[in-house]
């Protein structure tokens, strides 16, 4: 992994980072990261940003949840095909 590649848009405070790989040199990264206006309440959101050439360039962030709760402990797993599984917790509702 190129440990000195910069991911684009990055939103703020950034914690938590998971990453996870295939046999095809395919990376994906998920993290906690969240932003607040002075005096507001820290909100955070689980963002993604994947790699297909070994972690030397990397995709623009995005929420893979996108909304108004607070989302945390993130983590993946990848099987050697590519197929990821994400969990995380949030402040929603359970039905």
């Amino acid at each position: 992994v190129n440990s000195t590649a910069t991911i684009p848009n990055s939103i703020g405070r950034d914690e938590s980072a998971r990453l996870a790989t295939d046999t095809h040199g395919n990376f994906l990264a998920i993290w906690l990261s969240g932003d607040a206006p002075p005096g507001q309440t820290f909100n955070t959101t689980i963002v993604y940003a994947w790699s297909s050439d070994g972690g030397a360039t990397w995709s623009d962030i995005a929420p893979v949840v996108p909304g108004e709760l607070v989302q945390y402990s993130p983590d993946i797993a990848m099987n050697r095909d590519g197929v990821a599984t994400l969990l995380w917790n949030d402040t929603g509702s359970f039905y």
